[in-house]
């Protein structure tokens, strides 16, 4: 997401907040904010978010890299 690159980590969530309250099945939504989370550490709201990725998308690399990172299952 843009604004994490240009180190807005925290509007970059609030953004990824109100995209995902409008489209709760986006995968790659929920990975961008637990690669933001994961930026400000906040590690188990990481966690949550790349959770809920793998549910929607079983087979997304990034989100189980993330997670194995942080020492989950990924």
């Amino acid at each position: 997401m843009a604004l994490t690159r240009l180190g807005r980590v925290e509007e970059g969530i609030e953004s990824l907040d109100r995209f995902l309250a409008q489209a709760p099945g986006s995968t790659l939504g929920y990975v961008q904010r637990g690669l933001a989370h994961l930026a400000l550490d906040r590690p188990e709201r990481a966690v949550a978010d790349l959770r809920r990725a793998l549910t929607l998308d079983p087979d997304n690399a990034e989100a189980r890299a993330a997670l194995q990172r942080l020492g989950q299952d990924g």
